[in-house]
Protein backbone atom coordinates (compact mmCIF):
# COMPACT_ATOMS: atom_id res chain seq x y z
CA UNK A 1 0.00 0.00 0.00
CA UNK A 2 1.14 4.01 -1.03
CA UNK A 3 1.33 6.13 2.56
CA UNK A 4 0.76 9.34 1.37
CA UNK A 5 2.50 12.11 3.40
CA UNK A 6 0.97 15.66 3.84
CA UNK A 7 2.11 18.38 4.82
CA UNK A 8 5.22 18.30 7.78
CA UNK A 9 5.06 15.21 7.39
CA UNK A 10 1.77 14.26 8.49
CA UNK A 11 0.35 10.72 7.43
CA UNK A 12 -3.01 11.39 5.05
CA UNK A 13 -3.98 7.69 5.01
CA UNK A 14 -3.66 4.35 2.95
CA UNK A 15 -4.62 3.84 -0.85
CA UNK A 16 -7.85 2.00 0.58
CA UNK A 17 -8.67 3.46 3.33
CA UNK A 18 -10.56 6.58 3.92
CA UNK A 19 -8.76 9.34 5.00
CA UNK A 20 -10.40 13.51 4.89
CA UNK A 21 -7.85 15.81 3.72
CA UNK A 22 -7.83 19.22 5.58
CA UNK A 23 -8.53 22.35 3.82
CA UNK A 24 -6.60 26.04 4.50
CA UNK A 25 -3.66 27.99 3.66
CA UNK A 26 -0.87 25.61 4.27
CA UNK A 27 -2.87 22.76 4.88
CA UNK A 28 -3.66 19.60 2.72
CA UNK A 29 -5.27 21.93 -0.31
CA UNK A 30 -6.99 24.73 -0.56
CA UNK A 31 -9.70 26.35 -2.66
CA UNK A 32 -10.89 29.16 -4.89
CA UNK A 33 -13.27 28.42 -8.03
CA UNK A 34 -10.93 25.32 -8.12
CA UNK A 35 -8.81 23.38 -5.20
CA UNK A 36 -5.24 22.96 -5.09
CA UNK A 37 -2.58 20.67 -3.65
CA UNK A 38 -1.02 22.20 -0.34
CA UNK A 39 1.93 19.53 -1.33
CA UNK A 40 3.66 17.39 -3.83
CA UNK A 41 1.84 14.19 -2.42
CA UNK A 42 -1.10 15.64 -2.65
CA UNK A 43 -0.94 17.30 -6.29
CA UNK A 44 -0.19 13.57 -7.13
CA UNK A 45 -2.98 12.57 -5.15
CA UNK A 46 -5.21 14.39 -7.12
CA UNK A 47 -3.62 13.69 -10.46
CA UNK A 48 -4.48 10.14 -9.85
CA UNK A 49 -8.14 10.66 -9.05
CA UNK A 50 -8.59 12.47 -12.58
CA UNK A 51 -6.89 10.00 -14.09
CA UNK A 52 -9.16 7.43 -11.80
CA UNK A 53 -12.38 9.45 -13.32
CA UNK A 54 -11.57 9.28 -17.01
CA UNK A 55 -11.46 5.62 -17.16
CA UNK A 56 -15.21 6.14 -16.99
CA UNK A 57 -15.34 8.69 -19.23
CA UNK A 58 -17.57 6.54 -21.97
CA UNK A 59 -19.66 4.65 -19.43
CA UNK A 60 -20.37 8.16 -17.66
CA UNK A 61 -21.12 10.05 -20.50
CA UNK A 62 -19.12 12.73 -19.81
CA UNK A 63 -15.31 13.94 -21.72
CA UNK A 64 -12.40 13.07 -20.41
CA UNK A 65 -10.69 15.69 -18.47
CA UNK A 66 -7.22 17.39 -18.21
CA UNK A 67 -5.04 16.33 -15.77
CA UNK A 68 -3.40 19.31 -13.65
CA UNK A 69 -4.17 18.01 -10.72
CA UNK A 70 -7.11 21.14 -9.92
CA UNK A 71 -9.99 20.39 -8.86
CA UNK A 72 -12.30 22.41 -10.56
CA UNK A 73 -15.80 22.27 -12.27
CA UNK A 74 -14.86 20.04 -15.12
CA UNK A 75 -13.34 17.63 -12.39
CA UNK A 76 -16.58 17.84 -10.14
CA UNK A 77 -19.30 17.29 -13.08
CA UNK A 78 -17.06 14.13 -13.49
CA UNK A 79 -17.13 13.22 -10.57
CA UNK A 80 -20.85 13.62 -10.44
CA UNK A 81 -21.45 11.68 -12.94
CA UNK A 82 -19.14 8.55 -12.31
CA UNK A 83 -20.96 8.99 -8.66
CA UNK A 84 -24.52 8.37 -10.25
CA UNK A 85 -23.19 5.52 -12.60
CA UNK A 86 -21.96 3.72 -10.02
CA UNK A 87 -24.81 3.98 -7.52
CA UNK A 88 -26.84 2.31 -10.77
CA UNK A 89 -24.36 0.06 -11.52
CA UNK A 90 -24.19 -1.78 -8.25
CA UNK A 91 -27.75 -1.93 -7.04
CA UNK A 92 -26.68 1.19 -4.83
CA UNK A 93 -24.16 -0.91 -3.09
CA UNK A 94 -21.60 1.87 -3.83
CA UNK A 95 -23.08 5.07 -3.17
CA UNK A 96 -19.99 8.05 -3.99
CA UNK A 97 -22.79 10.74 -4.56
CA UNK A 98 -22.32 11.66 -0.82
CA UNK A 99 -18.25 12.39 -1.76
CA UNK A 100 -18.63 14.32 -4.92
CA UNK A 101 -21.40 17.21 -3.70
CA UNK A 102 -18.57 20.01 -4.80
CA UNK A 103 -14.84 20.79 -5.19
CA UNK A 104 -14.45 21.07 -1.39
CA UNK A 105 -15.74 17.34 -0.88
CA UNK A 106 -14.53 15.47 -3.45
CA UNK A 107 -10.70 17.22 -2.26
CA UNK A 108 -11.39 16.45 1.09
CA UNK A 109 -12.45 12.86 0.34
CA UNK A 110 -10.24 12.17 -2.52
CA UNK A 111 -8.20 9.20 -0.97
CA UNK A 112 -11.62 7.37 -0.73
CA UNK A 113 -12.99 8.38 -3.94
CA UNK A 114 -9.70 7.44 -5.82
CA UNK A 115 -9.51 3.64 -4.15
CA UNK A 116 -13.37 3.13 -4.76
CA UNK A 117 -12.92 4.54 -8.11
CA UNK A 118 -10.06 1.95 -9.06
CA UNK A 119 -12.10 -1.00 -7.35
CA UNK A 120 -14.59 -0.50 -9.42
CA UNK A 121 -12.76 0.16 -12.84
CA UNK A 122 -10.79 -3.40 -12.47
CA UNK A 123 -14.17 -4.99 -11.35
CA UNK A 124 -15.75 -3.56 -14.58
CA UNK A 125 -12.73 -3.75 -17.01
CA UNK A 126 -12.87 -0.29 -18.11
CA UNK A 127 -9.46 0.43 -19.94
CA UNK A 128 -7.03 3.33 -18.73
CA UNK A 129 -8.31 6.58 -20.61
CA UNK A 130 -5.84 8.83 -22.05
CA UNK A 131 -6.10 12.46 -20.64
CA UNK A 132 -6.56 15.62 -23.16
CA UNK A 133 -3.27 16.99 -24.66
CA UNK A 134 -5.11 20.41 -23.65
CA UNK A 135 -7.54 21.99 -21.33
CA UNK A 136 -10.77 23.16 -22.35
CA UNK A 137 -11.92 26.99 -21.96
CA UNK A 138 -13.27 26.29 -18.39
CA UNK A 139 -10.47 23.86 -17.10
CA UNK A 140 -7.69 26.80 -18.39
CA UNK A 141 -9.71 29.21 -16.46
CA UNK A 142 -9.86 27.21 -13.31
CA UNK A 143 -6.63 26.19 -13.75
CA UNK A 144 -5.18 29.62 -14.06
CA UNK A 145 -6.74 30.47 -11.07
CA UNK A 146 -5.91 27.91 -8.68
CA UNK A 147 -1.95 28.02 -10.30
CA UNK A 148 -2.53 32.09 -8.87
CA UNK A 149 -3.83 31.04 -5.29
CA UNK A 150 -1.37 27.85 -5.00
CA UNK A 151 1.57 30.41 -5.81
CA UNK A 152 -0.28 32.87 -2.53
CA UNK A 153 -0.10 30.07 -0.79
CA UNK A 154 3.76 29.61 -0.89
CA UNK A 155 3.58 27.58 -3.99
CA UNK A 156 2.38 24.45 -2.87
CA UNK A 157 2.62 21.20 -4.65
CA UNK A 158 3.08 23.27 -7.89
CA UNK A 159 6.42 23.95 -8.30
CA UNK A 160 6.97 26.89 -5.80
CA UNK A 161 7.46 30.05 -5.19
CA UNK A 162 8.99 33.37 -6.64
CA UNK A 163 11.44 33.13 -4.26
CA UNK A 164 12.86 29.98 -5.39
CA UNK A 165 14.28 31.70 -8.56
CA UNK A 166 16.05 33.76 -7.10
CA UNK A 167 17.49 32.09 -4.95
CA UNK A 168 18.36 29.81 -8.27
CA UNK A 169 19.06 33.16 -9.73
CA UNK A 170 21.83 34.37 -7.41
CA UNK A 171 23.89 30.59 -6.93
CA UNK A 172 23.92 30.69 -10.80
CA UNK A 173 25.88 34.02 -10.50
CA UNK A 174 27.78 32.51 -7.91
CA UNK A 175 28.44 30.13 -9.46
CA UNK A 176 29.91 31.85 -12.96
CA UNK A 177 31.67 34.32 -10.61
CA UNK A 178 33.83 30.98 -8.95
CA UNK A 179 34.37 29.29 -12.31
CA UNK A 180 36.00 32.80 -13.78
CA UNK A 181 38.06 33.06 -10.59
CA UNK A 182 39.19 29.52 -9.92
CA UNK A 183 40.45 29.76 -13.93
CA UNK A 184 42.36 33.21 -13.51
CA UNK A 185 44.34 31.51 -10.47
CA UNK A 186 44.81 28.52 -12.95
CA UNK A 187 46.22 30.83 -15.36
CA UNK A 188 48.23 32.49 -12.54
CA UNK A 189 49.53 29.37 -11.67
CA UNK A 190 50.74 28.13 -15.01
CA UNK A 191 53.10 31.60 -15.83
CA UNK A 192 50.17 33.71 -17.63
CA UNK A 193 50.95 37.11 -15.47
CA UNK A 194 49.31 39.94 -17.20
CA UNK A 195 51.55 42.20 -16.43
CA UNK A 196 54.93 40.41 -17.24
CA UNK A 197 56.30 41.77 -20.30
CA UNK A 198 59.82 39.76 -20.39
CA UNK A 199 60.98 38.71 -23.90
CA UNK A 200 61.21 35.16 -25.04
CA UNK A 201 58.89 32.29 -26.25
CA UNK A 202 55.62 31.35 -24.03
CA UNK A 203 56.74 28.20 -23.63
CA UNK A 204 58.98 24.96 -25.11
CA UNK A 205 57.49 23.17 -27.14
CA UNK A 206 58.60 19.33 -26.02
CA UNK A 207 58.84 21.05 -22.50
CA UNK A 208 57.11 21.93 -19.64
CA UNK A 209 55.15 25.21 -19.15
CA UNK A 210 57.68 28.41 -18.69
CA UNK A 211 56.56 31.37 -16.67
CA UNK A 212 57.09 34.95 -18.30
CA UNK A 213 59.41 36.26 -15.67
CA UNK A 214 63.43 37.09 -14.99
CA UNK A 215 64.04 33.76 -12.89
CA UNK A 216 63.39 31.82 -16.16
CA UNK A 217 64.87 34.25 -18.93
CA UNK A 218 68.81 34.11 -20.25
CA UNK A 219 69.42 37.75 -18.97
CA UNK A 220 67.96 40.63 -16.52
CA UNK A 221 64.57 41.49 -16.99
CA UNK A 222 64.37 45.34 -18.76
CA UNK A 223 61.40 47.54 -18.44
CA UNK A 224 60.51 49.35 -21.92
CA UNK A 225 62.05 52.51 -21.09
CA UNK A 226 65.59 50.94 -20.48
CA UNK A 227 65.25 49.38 -23.96
CA UNK A 228 64.25 51.87 -25.50
CA UNK A 229 67.44 53.75 -24.59
CA UNK A 230 69.35 51.07 -25.12
CA UNK A 231 67.91 50.99 -29.15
Amino acid sequence: MIVMQGINGRALGQEGAVGVLQQGAGKDFNCKTACWAGSKAVEELFKQLQIALNRYAAVASFSPIYVDSYIGPTTVSAAQNVAMYLYGRTDKRVDLRSLAVDKETIAANALALMAQLRTSAETYSLPEVPAPAKPTVAEKDAHDEAAAGQQEDGGGGGGGGGWMWWVLGIVAVAGIGTVGYLTWKRNQAGGYEEDDYSEGPVRSVAGPRVRHSAAHMAGPRMSYARRAARS
